[in-house]
């Protein structure tokens, strides 16, 4: 059984997202972006629901900082978008994704 995994930095830390932000406005000029969120997303398998559970909150996220949301992403839809939304389901491939890469 492969599980999604969620870890995303909470409100008060998201230091690199707001970086992120300020340079797509600037040096971009893309102005209309009003917000940005950095999520990580781990793929895991092969794991018995004591080590995931464990793994949570040790390998995949750390509790003080991160928030961890499994399988059911919560992302919000822009009130009038510019471009074409695709929403959030789960996922949108068919069959197995691999896992993220080592510079991701």
């Amino acid at each position: 059984m492969v599980r999604r995994v969620y870890a995303e930095k909470k409100p008060a830390l998201r230091l690199e997202a707001q970086g992120l932000l300020t340079e797509l406005r600037t040096i971009l000029g893309v102005s209309a972006l009003t917000g940005l969120r950095l999520v990580n997303r781990y793929d895991v398998e092969n794991l018995s629901e004591e080590v995931f559970q464990r793994a949570k909150s040790i390998v995949f996220s750390e509790p003080q900082v991160d928030l961890i949301y499994e399988e059911n992403f919560p992302c919000r839809r822009a009130p009038t978008p510019s471009w074409r939304w695709r929403p959030c389901r789960g996922s949108s491939t068919s069959g197995r994704t691999p896992p993220p890469s080592a510079s991701s």
